[in-house]
Order: structure tokens, then sequence, then C-alpha cells
């Protein structure tokens, strides 16, 4: 039997791309997400779009929403908060009145028919924490809700403050964003998968959230010379480096993605009117380019969802 894995990166408001490449996809197929595949992984804004998906919300919604929430959830500037150095970006209310509406009281034991993961960073472990659906249908302790998991796992450091979630029987996890550790999570993935359906051929849709296209020219060494470079450099060789990992994990490795090229601000929070528009053009970009790619991966129908589960 094959199995089909999703795999979304992290990259903020550029969550916008991958969005605008999977809208298409449910169209042309007539199905959401979590009936054509097995597994969906993502990091960051990747995790909560992959939440959203496997709460059976149309790719469509979440592209809207994050549209229309985007310059809310990114609303205050660091240059007029005379605290902003000792303190997160932004304020963490608008993130977390977005995921309750889109996510509910939905709970990770509850996601049927599809498999979920989602990485993020805890901090009183010092550890990589994975929710895994399978693994909280078997045990409670690692059951958590859909709407903490999207917080944790968006945890940016600098941008919001660390996510504080419990667990079901009440453990305590502070977290950041799993990107620090798993930005591309699609070797987590396929890890995951070969222990849930071994023996069986994998095809994965990676995802990414755009690379930069700018020449990396810092004036100096120092702090000021590199710091308007760190994220960028952080994410896309890491998301290299992963993508590397994927393939040789498996042969069946399908990646999308697009330069942002010079109209697209490559900051994960620059949720302007005229930054949004240009995500959405770059996204029907990545479509025209990468839409038959994309369907090749479910191609034929994807199979069956009822899949062992084994413990974690």
């Amino acid at each position: 039997m094959t199995r089909r894995i999703l795999s979304i990166d992290g990259g903020g408001i550029r969550g916008i791309l991958p969005l605008a490449l999977l809208v298409e996809v449910e169209a042309r197929r007539g199905q959401p997400c979590a009936d054509l595949f097995d597994l969906i992984a993502g990091t960051s804004i990747g995790g909560i779009i992959a939440t959203g998906l496997a709460h059976r919300l149309p790719a469509k919604s979440l592209y809207n929403m994050l549209i229309a929430d985007g310059g809310t959830i990114f609303a205050r500037s660091i240059l007029t908060d005379p605290l902003s150095a000792v303190r997160p970006k932004y304020d963490v209310a608008p993130l977390e009145t977005f995921l309750a509406q889109t996510l509910d009281d939905f709970m990770l034991d509850g996601v049927k028919d599809v498999e979920l993961l989602v990485p993020a960073c805890d901090l009183v472990r010092v550890d990589t924490i994975f929710f895994k659906s399978w693994r909280a249908r078997k045990d409670p302790s690692y059951n958590f809700a859909l709407k903490d998991i999207g917080r944790a796992t968006s945890a940016a450091e600098t941008y919001f403050s660390p996510a504080v979630i419990t667990s079901v029987p009440g453990d305590v996890y502070r977290c950041i964003d799993g990107g620090t550790a798993i930005n591309n999570p699609a070797p987590a993935a396929i890890l995951e998968a070969n222990k849930l359906w071994p023996g069986e051929e994998l095809h994965v849709l990676s995802l990414g959230t755009g690379s930069q296209t700018e020449v990396l020219s810092p004036a100096n060494g120092g702090v000021t010379g590199w710091l308007p470079y760190i994220p960028g450099i952080f994410m896309d060789f890491q998301a290299s480096v992963l993508d590397h990992l994927a393939h040789s994990a498996t042969k069946e490795v399908t990646r999308c993605d697009i330069p942002l090229g010079p109209n697209v601000n490559p900051a994960f929070d620059d949720a302007s009117p005229g930054n949004l528009a240009a995500l959405q053009s770059l996204g029907q970009q990545l479509v025209t380019a990468q839409i038959n790619a994309a369907m090749a991966v479910l191609a034929p129908q994807a199979a069956s969802q009822a899949a062992a589960t084994p413990s974690a």
C-alpha cells in the first residue's frame, strides 16, 4: 500500500504560499486534505495549517483567514514600543484568538482518518516535543487541545512569548517555535510513517514558504551587520539540509517551493497590505508552476485511511 504524507514548513505570514497550492489541490480533487493524505505534518505556521487541515477545515478557509487576520496578528511595531528590547515584538492575544476561532476546542486525540505530527521545543525538559495524534489516542498524557499545539509550534522567539500549555492530565509544557529544531518537518514525518506503516511505500509532498533570493552581503561581521539576515539564513539553510535528509530517507519526495523575488518582503511578520498582495500573487505563480507536480503525488487516488497505529 502507498501512504501519502503532506509536510508544511514554517515561515510566518509566508504560509500563504503553501496554502495557495493546497487550495488548488483540494479544488481539483474535490476532497479535503484529510482525505487525500495519510499523515499531515507542519511546523510553526505550517503546524497551524496542519492542525486546521486535520480538523477537516478547507484549505481555502485557512487561506482566507490568514490573509484577513495576518495584519492583526502582526500588529505592533517594535519601533514604537519603549520596552521592545525586553519583551516580545508582538502581543500574543490576537494569535491566540485566531487559534481559538480556527480550532475551537478540538483535541489531538479527536483527529480521525488522518494522522497529525507537529513539533515544538519544550524549555522545561530542554527537548523537542512531537505532538502525535496516534500517541494521544493511546495515552492521555500526550493529549492536548489543537489550539494549544498551534500556539506552541508557532511561539517564535522574540516575536511571541513562550507558550505555556497543559496536557489533559495536567503536565505543564513551556514551548517555543518548532522551527527552532525542525522547520521542515518532512524527515520527521518520514521517520514516523515508517514506524506507523513499516514496509509500505511513502510518497511525500513537502511544501516550502518561499526561499530568499537576496545575495547575503552583511556590512560587517558583527551583530548589526548580520541581524537582518539571521532569520532567513536559519530557515533557508535548515530547510535545505532537512530536504536532503528527506530525499535520503525515501526517493518519493516532491518539494514545492518558489523564490520570493524582489516584490515580497522575506520577513516572517510583514502582513502589510502591499506584502499580502505580493504573497497572494506569488502564490498563484507557485500554483501555475508546480500544481502538476503536487497532483502527481496523489495519483493514483490516495489509499484508504484505515491504518494501524503502533505505540509511540
